[in-house]
């Protein structure tokens, strides 16, 4: 037995219930046993002993005869060393990995997340810093230059002057020295500026007549005046305009100018033609019903306001030629077909309105489908001009 374990890292170091007198075919029979183990010490750790019963009994022996087994017990103590310190390499490997990873994943971050944000953040403070630095410069040069109550201020001048510090601003948070610096800026800054601060950088489209169609060409390269107003354009380009001293072929000539002939929106006749527009400009018209408020002449007040508020803001710099022109028809067919009646009430009623459009702004959604639906007809389509994504985009201005 001592041989047999010698070449193993484990040995028995007790035996319990193994007689060494025994008896085998009824004679008596020596079997050495826990005598070859005097030498051998218990394990100092209960951990470390293993105990191995045996069922059943070969030979007579008096640990069988009262019902329990003999056992050999086992020290373990170099077996669970070897596993304890295979679990410590295991673990140190471990997290002499995670160290690793967690450098690397440092590296990484900082990489692609610290150190662009620092740049982003610097770019943020230096165009911050210098708008401010103008902004309080021109509050120093207009400081008393408003009006007081005392004077009569109206509320229209107060809505111009303050539209026209709104504008300010958006000129110079999109206008200082903005096409210099971008060009000095990496992906990161111009990112900052185009998506952060809600500024759109783009190269005025150029529009070569010899590469458009001959009914574009033509149109395009024809500038003259095309609407006939019966009131000045300082009137127009002022909140003084009074729609309701319009009859109906000056709402007519409003529009026109509003579209055609006004400095701000010059570039958006490049979308319809003057007689599609003036056909389109009737079949809108028509849908409008003779009511107190939702009729055709609120249609061109909030047209003009929506125009005067395009022109006071500088739209021309940050908006496109197309968001601008989607912008004023939205206004003009605002409330195409209005009813008099709100959504609530047709909601209550069961409206096939409410019915139509499952109760969702059913005023709305009809509204912007019938200005659709006139614009599908060849002749009244006031985006004919319009290329397919400038169709897409006009579409989704008026939706939303």
């Amino acid at each position: 037995m001592i041989f047999f374990y010698s070449e193993l890292d484990y040995l028995p170091f007790k035996l319990e219930g193994y007689d060494e007198q025994v008896v085998i075919d009824g004679r008596p029979a020596y079997i050495p046993g826990q005598s070859l183990l005097t030498d051998f010490k218990s394990p100092l750790r209960n951990d470390n002993i293993l105990k191995v019963a045996t069922p059943t009994c070969r030979v007579s022996r008096s640990a069988c005869d009262n019902g329990s087994s003999p056992s050999i017990f086992f020290d373990f103590t170099t077996p669970n060393g070897l596993e304890v310190v295979s679990d410590s390499v295991m673990i140190v490997m471990i997290m002499l990995a995670m160290v690793g990873v967690s450098f690397e994943l440092s590296r990484v971050l900082t990489t692609l997340l610290v150190k662009p944000m620092e740049r982003m953040l610097g770019v943020l403070h230096k165009y911050a810093s210098s708008i401010l630095y103008q902004v309080l410069a021109a509050n120093k040069v207009t400081i008393g230059e408003g009006h007081d109550d005392e004077d009569g201020q109206v509320e229209t001048d107060l809505l111009e002057d303050l539209m026209r510090k709104l504008a300010h601003v958006a000129q110079l948070s999109t206008q200082l020295r903005m096409p210099q610096d971008l060009e000095s800026l990496d992906r990161e800054g111009k990112g900052v500026i185009m998506e952060m601060m809600h500024v759109q950088v783009a190269k005025k489209t150029v529009f070569d007549p010899s590469k458009l169609d001959s009914k574009l060409a033509e149109h395009r390269n024809s500038l003259e005046r095309i609407s006939h107003l019966p009131v000045a354009e300082d009137v127009i380009n002022s909140w003084n305009l009074n729609v309701l001293d319009f009859g109906n072929d000056g709402f007519a000539e409003l529009v026109m100018y509003m579209f055609f002939d006004s400095k701000v929106h010059i570039n958006t006749r490049r979308f319809v033609t003057p007689a599609t527009m003036r056909r389109f400009h009737d079949a809108v018209r028509s849908l409008y019903t003779d009511l107190p408020y939702h009729c055709y002449a609120h249609a061109c007040d909030v047209l003009h306001t929506v125009y005067r508020t395009l022109h006071v803001v500088k739209s021309d710099r940050w908006l496109s030629d197309i968001d601008q022109f989607a912008l004023l028809v939205a206004a003009l067919c605002h409330d195409l077909g209005h009813m008099g009646r709100t959504n609530p009430f047709l909601m209550e009623t069961r409206h096939e309105l409410a019915l139509l459009y499952n109760d969702s702004s059913p005023l709305e959604n009809m509204h912007c489908a019938k200005l659709f639906e006139i614009a599908s007809r060849t002749d009244l389509d006031i985006f004919e001009l319009a290329d397919e994504r400038d169709r897409k985009k006009a579409r989704k201005v008026c939706i939303a």
